[in-house]
């Protein structure tokens, strides 16, 4: 990962983008210690967790893999049954 000072990386935007498109995530640094990191869209999305992911890795789900995939395959066959009861009441 390529290390740029924040105003480096403003004066040379194209390459910090073209660096980080290519695959290869950029690290800015400013003056005061704050930093971040440029990486592809690409790479944002691929690393962004889905939903079950989320919820097993919070403990939502204390058997396992198995059994939120059961749960949630419940609530999916069970939905519409679901949906009317709430417009029910």
């Amino acid at each position: 990962m390529r290390t740029w000072q924040a105003a480096e990386a403003r004066h040379k935007f194209g390459d910090v983008v073209d660096a980080a498109v290519s695959g290869e995530p950029q690290l800015i640094e400013r003056r005061d210690g704050k930093k971040v990191v440029v990486i592809s869209k690409d790479d944002f999305e691929a690393m962004k967790p889905n939903v079950k992911t989320f919820l097993l890795n919070r403990g939502y789900s204390g058997e396992g893999e198995e059994e939120f995939d059961r749960i949630l395959q419940d609530v999916r066959c069970n939905f519409p049954d679901l949906l009317s009861r709430r417009e029910e009441n």
